[in-house]
């Protein structure tokens, strides 16, 4: 039995192919999205992938652009979108760390 890659969120292609009967998630979707929406994440593998998406999900925000290419570059929220489906980041991830994140700002500006 194929179990997991060394890399959280990752599993070989024989993992995909015998053991699931699926297709290999195509290059524009990460595995690790698509093995959460599965239920396939263990829990160290999971708490690992929070971390990781935690990071890219504090990047954006401190630095909203995101380059498709030379010459083309999203800004704003546009950006944010394109690093989350990127990274592989569930939405409910992002919902929770938008509230945390507003309710930090509204704390910030003395706002209930």
């Amino acid at each position: 039995m194929v179990r997991q890659s060394r890399h959280p969120g990752r599993r070989p292609p024989e993992w995909w192919v015998y053991e699931r009967n699926l297709p290999i998630p195509d290059i524009d979707t990460p595995e690790c999205a698509v093995l959460f929406e599965m239920g396939e994440l263990s829990g160290a593998e999971l708490a690992a992938l929070v971390i990781e998406w935690r990071r890219y999900y504090d990047q954006i925000q401190e630095y909203p652009y995101y380059t498709l290419g030379p010459g083309s570059i999203l800004e704003g929220d546009a950006a944010c979108a394109a690093q989350y489906q990127w990274a592989g980041i569930p939405p409910e991830y992002i919902k929770k760390w938008d509230a945390q994140r507003a309710a930090a700002i509204r704390r910030i500006m003395g706002k209930p």
